[in-house]
């Protein structure tokens, strides 16, 4: 007998860990790709580890300077929301529960 089972992953990973991946693949350091982006590194920081979404704007602005379609970056963003967001209700119910 086969079953249909899906299996989720809980680990939300931000796009961000994707970005610093291309930067250091690229030689670019985050200071310079904030110059570029004509934001501070602070901020670009906090794209990397995840506080800030990558928006639409940014998306494009990546895909300018890097080279990565704006639309892996909308759609790594996406999924780092959706398994956030699941993992939060997830949690909720279990306090309900218990």
């Amino acid at each position: 007998m086969t079953t249909n089972q899906v299996l989720y992953s809980d680990l939300a990973l931000p796009p961000g860990e994707y970005l610093l991946e291309v930067l250091q693949e690229k030689g670019i350091s985050p200071t310079e790709l904030a110059q570029v982006l004509n934001c501070s590194t602070f901020t670009l920081n906090e794209i990397i580890q995840g506080p800030i979404a990558i928006t639409t704007e940014i998306a494009w602005q990546l895909e300018h300077c890097l080279g990565v379609p704006a639309t892996l970056w909308i759609g790594l963003q996406a999924e780092y929301d959706f398994i956030s967001e699941r993992s939060k209700q997830s949690q909720q119910r279990l306090r309900r529960v218990v």
